[in-house]
């Protein structure tokens, strides 16, 4: 049976506040100190003003320009950046009035993923920024009202985030439209729904094999730093931790590099082999993955009924996660980075008929 939680905005406020308790006591009791070296080179470049050109200097120059406090240490950062986003996440839940059981723990699951490793002088409280003016540009319904417009704006902004702050993000923009475009025509030949997705995941693969070879030809160096990534860029996270995602066939080839893609994209997606590691620490965030791969499922399942918030909540999550596949090095990195776009699967899960009331 599938029970359903009624909400007020009272009781939306208490969890937040409880979710960010448990994610600061949880991260400064139980991590260790691996997981606050980012933090605290971020916050050693803010209090110096030893700024670089790359991710990390445009991190620590945006925290020097919100740190109106003059908070000096990492504790204080995560303290301080979780009452700003209390607000922020609050405006993101408050219209939720009624959900199902399930997808009510689904979001304190994702609220606790964000909470966990953004909330703090970290690089993906800027991550979030950029994809909060997504979600924002999405919802707008007043000053941008075609999709197109709100994709193209969107992929802007994913453009700009990758100048100023990660530079693969320009794959993501680039197949933000071509998603989109592909995701149009497969709706307009009418395709039955469990082909949806099989249809467009092979557009993608083709895609990509244009591309990469295009890339081969055009710029070689280019190629040999995107075919090898996990075996030389990534290389020494293999010694450090056991979750790195190492491709299974060797060759640098473009059909090569078409097979470990979509084995990656599976094991992004469904990471059952973390279980086999022996540690129970795995067992909650397989789950958790699971769930997400559903809903993500689920709405593609339904494209053909899907309205505007959700299809293009769709549109940047499937581009988000066709780079994933290539970029991300271990599952590690992949749960915090998906942390940060939580709330465009919020937009998938919602509808206006939630509990047969209006959201």
């Amino acid at each position: 049976m599938n029970y359903n939680v009624i909400f007020n905005n009272k009781v939306w406020a208490l969890i937040l506040i409880l979710i960010s308790v448990a994610a600061i006591t949880v991260r400064y009791t139980l991590f260790t100190e691996k997981f606050f070296v980012d933090s605290t080179l971020l916050m050693q470049m803010e209090q110096s003003n030893m700024l670089d050109d790359g991710s990390f200097g445009s991190a620590a120059l945006f925290f020097k320009y919100i740190n109106f406090l003059q908070i000096d240490s990492v504790l204080g950062c995560s303290l301080y950046v979780s009452c700003i986003f209390f607000f922020i996440n609050f405006a993101l839940v408050r219209k939720i009035r009624c959900i199902s059981f399930f997808k009510f723990v689904f979001v304190l699951v994702c609220l606790l993923l964000w909470y966990l490793f953004a909330a703090g002088i970290t690089k993906e409280v800027l991550q979030t920024i950029f994809f909060l003016i997504i979600y924002w540009i999405i919802l707008n319904k007043f000053y941008f009202k075609k999709n197109i417009i709100k994709v193209l704006l969107g992929a802007f902004v994913l453009l700009i985030s990758a100048l100023l702050f990660r530079e693969y993000y320009v794959l993501v923009s680039f197949f933000t439209i071509i998603i989109y475009m592909m995701t149009i025509i497969v709706k307009k030949r009418k395709i039955k729904s469990i082909y949806l997705f099989f249809c467009i995941f092979t557009g993608v693969l083709i895609f990509l094999g244009i591309f990469m070879s295009a890339v081969s030809i055009l710029r070689p160096t280019e190629y040999e730093l995107i075919v090898s990534l996990r075996n030389v860029k990534y290389a020494y996270l293999m010694d450090n931790t056991d979750t790195f995602i190492k491709n299974l066939v060797d060759g640098d080839t473009v059909f090569i590099f078409l097979i470990n893609y979509s084995i990656n994209y599976i094991r992004l997606l469904l990471p059952v082999e973390l279980i086999f590691i022996g540690k129970l620490y795995y067992i909650p965030f397989v789950l958790y993955q699971i769930s997400f791969t559903y809903y993500y499922f689920k709405a593609f399942n339904r494209l053909n009924r899907l309205d505007d918030r959700e299809f293009l909540c769709l549109i940047f999550l499937t581009s988000f996660i066709i780079v994933s596949a290539i970029m991300e090095p271990d599952f590690g990195s992949w749960t915090r980075h998906q942390s940060v776009c939580w709330f465009l699967l919020l937009g998938l899960l919602f509808n206006k008929n939630e509990c047969n009331k209006k959201i």
